[in-house]
């Protein structure tokens, strides 16, 4: 992982490390052995390591998320950083944001406004400024459609699907109407109640949750 690291980030390259860096004291030692400015966001596993060893591993420590302002091309992108995804935001100030978060290491890579940095997901290495701007570009843009994001309210996903023209023989929207419209079992599951809530909200089931 060290040789991994240091292929993508040059000894003077700002890097803002989302949490999690070791699970024991003694793994704090390899962080010296990193490219980079490194800036850590402490994670769980973070707050059970020595404060001493922390503060001479990394160039800053910071206890809370925090925005970033970057250019993508003539944009200005406001970035969320953040260790937990249940700390993600869509907005600050009402401004637009994404979120860029860390915590679930490899259990996915993309959610909807938030893209998992965990280095599990992109070969071992730290994920560039770059890759984080181009998955936002492909959920602004709609070129990723609804199966990129299963957990998101369904009217979302149809909107987030319908802002590309896409093949009529590529059958994601024709999967969302059926699960917009269908007659579902009442059946108890957390599943089953979120997504029947959103139909409610949609007009399309008259049943009141539970």
């Amino acid at each position: 992982m060290v040789e991994r690291w240091n292929e993508v980030v040059g000894k003077d390259d700002l890097v803002y490390h989302l949490g999690d860096f070791s699970v024991t004291d003694e793994g704090l030692e390899f962080a010296s052995r990193l490219n980079g400015d490194i800036e850590l966001i402490v994670g769980n596993h973070d707050l059970k390591r020595d404060p001493r060893q922390l503060r001479r591993a990394f160039s800053n420590i910071r206890h809370d998320p925090f925005s970033i302002s970057v250019q993508d091309g003539d944009d200005e992108v406001l970035l969320w950083l953040c260790h937990y995804p249940l700390q993600r935001r869509f907005s600050i100030d009402e401004r637009p944001c994404y979120c860029v978060t860390g915590h679930v290491h490899g259990l996915w890579r993309i959610a909807r406004n938030m893209v998992n940095a965990g280095v599990e997901n992109w070969n071992y290495a730290p994920i560039s400024l770059e890759e984080v701007l181009n998955c936002r570009r492909c959920e602004v843009d709609g070129r990723w459609d609804a199966n990129v994001y299963p957990d998101a309210p369904i009217d979302w996903q149809m909107e987030v699907s319908m802002k590309v023209k896409r093949d009529c023989e590529e059958p994601t929207l024709g999967i969302l109407r059926d699960k917009v419209n269908a007659d579902l079992p009442m059946e108890e599951t957390d599943d089953y109640r979120r997504e029947l809530a959103w139909m409610l909200s949609l007009g399309d089931v008259k049943w009141e949750v539970p």
